[in-house]
């Protein structure tokens, strides 16, 4: 009896197991990337000497408000500019801001040597609606909704997002 019952009991916790091991295999929607971020090297490269570099910012969701740029680098060298703007940067469009590299007073960190684009800016929130609202692209409705009330909710607040991308120098 006691076997019978505790086999009971067994199927009794599959039972109820079996609900998270269906949701362990849900997927969530993500939001399209608003923008592309790219750190390449202009001409020769030496981390002695240092170099330029080429930083690409490019729209992938309509028109990208407020862009701030931040440059920063591992203590083993020196980045110019360490900050720039731009007023916006509209769908498809590149902005490019060149930047210099030298040797700096420190050691390279424990990731080596460096230099970092972060990026922060207002996306184009309409144009990320208009994207996120494609039942053809996001055709799970539940998802669908859960990205456009995220949307609103940082359109109402003005929310600015922040991207970055990092160049490593060997």
């Amino acid at each position: 009896m006691r076997f019978v019952h505790a086999v009971a009991v067994l199927v009794v916790l599959a039972a109820a197991a079996m609900p998270l091991a269906a949701t362990a295999d849900v997927m969530r929607y993500v939001f399209p990337a608003n923008l592309s971020l790219t750190i390449t090297p202009i001409g020769s490269w030496s981390t002695d000497k240092g170099g330029a570099l080429k930083a690409v910012i490019q729209s992938r969701v309509g028109t990208l408000r407020q862009v701030e740029i931040f440059f920063e680098c591992s203590p083993d060298l020196t980045v110019h500019p360490t900050r720039s703007t731009v007023r916006e940067i509209a769908e498809n469009a590149v902005e490019s801001v060149p930047v210099v590299v030298g040797k700096g007073p420190g050691r390279p960190d424990e990731m080596g040597s460096w230099v970092r684009m972060r990026v922060r800016y207002l996306p184009d929130f309409e144009a990320v609606a208009k994207r996120i609202g494609d039942p053809t692209s996001f055709p799970v409705a539940y998802e669908r909704q859960r990205l456009i009330d995220i949307n609103a909710r940082n359109q109402k607040k003005a929310a600015p997002y922040t991207s970055a991308t990092r160049f490593f120098i060997h």
